[in-house]
């Protein structure tokens, strides 16, 4: 669009006021009132429906092409609640219920668990790992030397 047909910018109407010019003279005329009534004075008719369309099917509407959007991709699609998740080791949306470390009750925690706590078996003691101290071996070390 050229400069000459559109309507004047704030800077250009405060140009235009200053040595008292009309800013109306400055607009083109398709923006005046006199354009839009003589543009709509005849009506506008309303669309038929589509039975009674004469190239009815002769240009189907296609859908729209696919846009490729910024950014990464996704690496895959979002899944529901209730449908599995495509990796076996993923945990699911689903709540999980707590399980007691003192009881081994599910339901509720350590902190708010009114049984008596559950005896185990001691643990037994574990190889230890690692490279041996050079210094006062024992006689386990030795043995793995």
């Amino acid at each position: 669009m050229r400069a000459s047909q559109c309507i004047p910018c704030g800077d250009a109407l405060a140009s235009l006021w200053f040595p008292n010019l009309d800013a109306y003279e400055f607009v083109d005329p398709c923006y005046k009132k006199e354009a839009f009534e003589a543009t709509y004075a005849k009506g506008i008719a309303p669309m038929p429906s589509p039975d009674e369309w004469e190239n009815e099917g002769k240009n189907p509407i296609l859908p729209l092409s696919k846009t490729v959007l910024p950014g990464r991709p996704k690496k895959s699609r979002n899944r529901e609640v209730n449908e599995p998740p495509a990796c076996a080791t993923k945990l699911r949306k689903t709540p999980q219920t707590n399980q007691c470390s003192n009881c081994k009750q599910r339901g509720h925690i350590k902190t708010s668990c009114k049984n008596q706590k559950v005896t185990q078996d001691p643990p037994t003691e574990k190889k230890r790992k690692g490279r041996p101290p050079k210094k006062n071996p024992d006689p386990e070390t030795v043995k793995r030397n």
